[in-house]
């Protein structure tokens, strides 16, 4: 019962205690969706350096539902420096 009252309270207030008084924003504690997308890309090029933007688009589609364009792929890839 305890712990669904804390789990309440932080989706109330959007943000965590982290230490006695010391207090964060959820979002401060989890990665963007950008980031995530970014870090699965970076591994699926690494494993498969073959693959255009496109293939990579629609290997990310199928493996974790990215709606990503064949452009953000490849912008992506030029900040990655892949």
């Amino acid at each position: 019962m305890e712990l669904f009252i804390l789990r309440l309270e932080l989706v109330e207030r959007r943000k965590s205690t982290l230490y006695r008084t010391l207090e964060a924003p959820l979002k401060s504690l989890m990665p963007s969706a950008k980031s995530l997308f970014l870090r699965r890309l970076y591994d699926l090029a690494e494993k498969h350096p073959a693959l255009s933007d496109a293939k990579l688009s629609d290997l990310l589609r199928r493996l974790y539902g990215a709606e990503l364009s064949r452009r953000s792929v490849a912008q992506y890839r030029s900040e990655l420096g892949i």
